[in-house]
């Protein structure tokens, strides 16, 4: 299972040497002083911190590579690429089609239902304040705090 979710990080949080690290300014009123990177997950396996401005569906290549599933269930990820690399690895794909699609894929909505878990996932991991509201000035240091938080999660010590 795969997801994304957007991170507020925190004023204080910018400024880091080197420049704001996988950070970008969203634009309107009070909200230009946070930055919203995105958090995307294969459930306590992979993850990978991106800017806010990219695209979810893109990074799903590398989430999946090199992982040995019998499904691959996603929101809407079903860009040609995503959906060709997880059927060359054996992969199921249960990803419902968009709507701008041309052929509708079917796929199994029983399995897909199940999804909920990694969404459920996200749940857990922002009830950290440090990563709710992204603290840490490095991308390293935020990831660092998201991978013990799935350590205290997959433990059970949380």
């Amino acid at each position: 299972m795969i997801d994304a979710s957007h991170i507020k990080v925190h004023p204080h949080a910018a400024g880091a040497k080197g420049g704001n690290q996988e950070m970008i300014r969203s634009k309107g009123g009070l909200i230009q002083r946070y930055i919203w990177p995105w958090m995307c997950m294969v459930c306590r396996v992979r993850i990978i911190i991106t800017d806010g401005t990219t695209a979810d569906w893109t990074q799903a290549w590398q989430l999946i590579s090199g992982i040995a599933a019998e499904y691959l269930l996603a929101d809407k990820y079903d860009s040609d690429a995503s959906v060709a690399q997880a059927q060359s690895q054996g992969m199921t794909v249960v990803i419902p089609p968009r709507k701008n699609r041309k052929v509708h894929k079917g796929y199994d909505k029983d399995l897909y239902k199940l999804r909920h878990l990694v969404e459920n996932a996200f749940l857990h991991l922002k009830r950290w304040r440090g990563i709710a509201s992204r603290y840490a000035k490095n991308a390293r240091s935020f990831l660092a705090a998201v991978q013990i938080r799935c350590i205290a999660l997959w433990a059970n010590i949380s």
